[in-house]
């Protein structure tokens, strides 16, 4: 006998939605697992198509340019710090700290224009209390393409009596943060020297300014800032195995630098060298030694 036209209709409407669920299920099930595995920097890969690249900042505003399905996409981060919450390192000096790195202390605070003015503007904060030792800072990104990026920082030296130490940006960091490059200004501030720009590819960094790393720059940088409290502008970008260093907004050197590039090395960061020995002078230790601002790096991916 033949099914009335109205069973026949309901019973491929209930077939299509059937079908309709299985397959949701199936997209977003899939659409998860790409997910988490883009969020994986191990398995990241830079083949995604070509999108324009949205600008992320610090305290979360942004336009982002999605792809037709669910998946993590690199972007531009960019760090005023004016946000605390932004993921940064805060921690407090406590001179109890094991040497190497020794005492350390980052956070937010107001920048300092001389020994005894500070201005409403939030900086980065970061300094090591004894001497020859080093710290880095992690951001909150993770390289998109160890490869290929651009990262860049505004930084100055704080206090006027740590003459030969040196701030500056870290990349292409392993995940302890052992094999990484670093490029650093070290500020002179005797109105005489001029501030030296470096280098270096550190082959297992712990913290002591004397672990083993391969110097591949050291010069002379009259035109960087030489004084203290006045900012320079550093800048690296990555092309394959080729390294180009800017200072003050002007190309320095361009380097061939091919190792730590693979996925395994996707850290950045900032750097800071304590080269001086501090007197621990309870008016002087708790001050900043260098001040950061405007950090940007991309593309990358939040950690």
């Amino acid at each position: 006998m033949e099914q009335p036209r109205t069973y026949r209709l309901l019973s491929l409407v209930a077939s299509l939605g059937l079908v309709a669920v299985l397959l949701l299920a199936v997209f977003v099930v899939a659409g998860s697992a790409v997910a988490d595995q883009q969020n994986s920097p191990a398995s990241r890969s830079s083949s995604d198509p070509v999108d324009p690249d949205p600008l992320v900042t610090a305290n979360g505003g942004f336009t982002m340019y999605m792809p037709i399905i669910f998946v993590t996409r690199p972007f531009t981060f960019f760090d005023p710090f004016d946000d605390p919450n932004s993921g940064w390192p805060i921690h407090g000096l406590n001179l109890g700290d094991p040497d190497p790195p020794g005492p350390w202390t980052a956070g937010y605070g107001k920048e300092k224009i001389n020994d005894t003015t500070t201005t409403n503007q939030n900086v980065y904060n970061v300094k090591t209390v004894y001497a020859w030792n080093s710290w880095i800072y992690t951001a909150p990104v993770v390289l998109a393409d160890p490869a290929n990026f651009v990262i860049q920082v505004d930084g100055k030296s704080a206090q006027a009596f740590m003459w030969a130490s040196s701030w500056g940006l870290y990349f292409n960091a392993n995940a302890d943060r052992t094999q990484m490059y670093t490029m650093q200004i070290f500020q002179d501030s005797d109105g005489t020297s001029a501030p030296t720009l470096e280098v270096r590819r550190w082959d297992y960094f712990q913290g002591d300014a004397d672990d083993a790393n391969l110097r591949l720059i050291h010069h002379r940088c009259p035109s960087c800032a030489s004084e203290d409290f006045k900012w320079t502008q550093i800048r690296v970008e990555r092309i394959g195995g080729t390294l180009l260093i800017y200072a003050g907004g002007t190309l320095r050197h361009a380097i061939y630098a091919p190792d730590y590039v693979d996925s395994a090395h996707t850290g950045v960061g900032i750097y800071q060298g304590n080269f001086e020995w501090n007197d621990l002078n309870p008016k002087r230790y708790s001050e900043p030694a260098f001040q950061m601002d405007n950090f940007t790096v991309g593309p990358v991916y939040r950690r």
